[in-house]
């Protein structure tokens, strides 16, 4: 049997079957977007690691050095904002070939640096290695949250509503406009690129989310909604519906859409690497949250489905209902020479 047959979710479920905790200290470990230890009676420390690969998740042709530090870093930070945590140190790795000159590795830096200050992440350590045929990074972030704060996949309820802080689909646009070299005005141009290459992390609203106290399971939108809500789904023991009309999808997302006469709910659904929340909560908070969050940040979230009892995933398009548990992307189902994603 290879890869390809058992999946990334395989491969996962492979690596939890074989191992366990050894500590006491450890409150969560695989199947969470950080691993949680417990510092203390009060803290606890959110650990969180990932890798971007040449080729899978980044073209260099496609984003500049700058662009790619602040990416690295980002998308591990919206690992610590899933959990409802605010990072504090970072360790980076870097697998460089031959080819990369000493400038470009200055302006990966800098990108990284330039996020890392916004969020005042200390970068502590890493490795370098010579790597033979890609250049490859590696980060690590630590993190840290009240005892007791922490959001979990696996708090979801039945009876609770679905939600997300923002549209999704607008980076798999963004990457399909530059893999497809689509000429688009300026605004709806720059906006899908900073949606693809420069993504921000949700730090802010995460922890206002954990604050807030009604959010019963959260998870970052890295690999589509069609797999991150599977996710919270299986660690939670229940079943989802999704609403094909209440998914968020922006504007330009839909004009690139309309012109290569695709769909953009594809995007959405499995496209990925769109680094918003996806929570769930009791309806009858749904008004509470909302004016919490207008109040401490100005923002907003959208319903876009229901936790019910069951173990499928479900699209409900009308009268129609597709199962599409676990159907986002996968990068051991998926061809890697077509892919960047996280």
């Amino acid at each position: 049997m290879d890869l390809k047959r058992i999946g990334e979710k395989g491969v996962i479920d492979r690596l939890r079957a074989l191992v366990s905790h050894f500590h006491p200290e450890v409150v969560a470990g695989i199947g969470e977007d950080c691993a949680v230890i417990k510092i203390d009676e009060d803290t606890l420390l959110l650990v969180t690691t990932d890798m971007l690969i040449e080729g899978v998740h980044f073209k260099l042709h496609m984003i500049t050095p700058y662009q790619l530090g602040r990416k690295a870093i980002s998308v591990n930070l919206s690992d610590i904002a899933a959990m409802g945590g605010w990072p504090t140190y970072a360790f980076l790795s870097l697998g460089l070939t031959d080819s990369i000159a000493v400038g470009f590795l200055d302006e990966v830096i800098k990108g990284f640096h330039s996020v890392a200050k916004k969020y005042k992440v200390s970068l502590i350590g890493g490795d370098t290695i010579s790597s033979p045929y890609s250049l490859v990074i590696g980060v690590v972030i630590l993190g840290k949250s009240e005892a007791g704060k922490v959001i979990y996949r696996s708090g979801a309820q039945v009876g609770d509503i679905v939600c997300v802080t923002g549209f999704l689909g607008d980076a798999a646009a963004g990457l399909e406009m530059l893999n497809r070299n689509v000429d688009m005005p300026a605004d709806i141009r720059n906006y899908l690129l900073k949606a693809h290459l420069d993504p921000m992390p949700p730090l802010e609203i995460g922890t206002a989310l954990a604050k807030s106290g009604m959010v019963h399971a959260m998870i970052d939108v890295s690999d589509g909604i069609a797999s991150d809500l599977w996710h919270i789904c299986e660690e939670s023991s229940v079943g989802a519906k999704l609403f094909k009309e209440l998914i968020p999808i922006s504007e330009p997302c839909k004009k690139l859409a309309h012109i290569l006469k695709t769909s953009p709910l594809e995007w959405a659904l499995r496209g990925g690497e769109d680094y918003k929340l996806l929570f769930t909560i009791s309806k009858r908070h749904k008004r509470e949250l909302e004016d919490f969050l207008q109040s401490k940040l100005g923002e907003k979230f959208f319903e876009v489905g229901e936790i019910v009892e069951g173990d499928s995933l479900w699209l409900i398009n009308g009268q129609k209902e597709e199962d599409i548990s676990g159907k986002g992307f996968d990068h051991f189902a998926t061809k890697q020479e077509t892919s960047m994603k996280k």
